[in-house]
């Protein structure tokens, strides 16, 4: 009987360790950085990021916002690209040529947003 006590003892305390730890697992905002556009022409080009941590939590949603104004998590347009964690890109077409574009990578999850700093690049003439 003492044998089965201390049994049932040790597998409820080390139930509940593991309860203890699970719930201190520390969950953050992902971790997302912006990409140099690798390709434009005077009407296109091809933007987006990466998301190099998920900060512990699945990523929900990531993407870029991007405009013609500085700052374009305010003022520009925001474009969904995927969700989870690595590379990601788009072309986004119908530019201006000669204009200035900025573009701020961001990620999601369920802690919060994270967003990068913005990119600048002139389309060409």
């Amino acid at each position: 009987m003492k044998k089965h006590f201390i049994s049932q003892l040790t597998f409820v305390t080390l139930f509940g360790m593991m309860m203890v730890l699970t719930a201190c697992k520390q969950v953050s905002a992902p971790i997302v950085t912006t990409d140099l556009v690798t390709v434009f022409t005077s009407t296109t080009a091809t933007i987006g990021g990466n998301v190099t941590s998920d900060g512990g939590a699945s990523v929900t949603e990531r993407g870029v916002y991007w405009g013609s104004i500085l700052n374009p998590v305010t003022t520009g347009t925001k474009l969904q690209i995927g969700s989870g964690t690595g590379s990601f890109s788009t072309i986004v077409t119908g530019l201006t040529a000669n204009t200035n574009y900025y573009v701020t990578a961001y990620a999601i999850n369920s802690k919060g947003t994270s967003n990068d700093g913005q990119v600048g690049f002139t389309t060409a003439n």
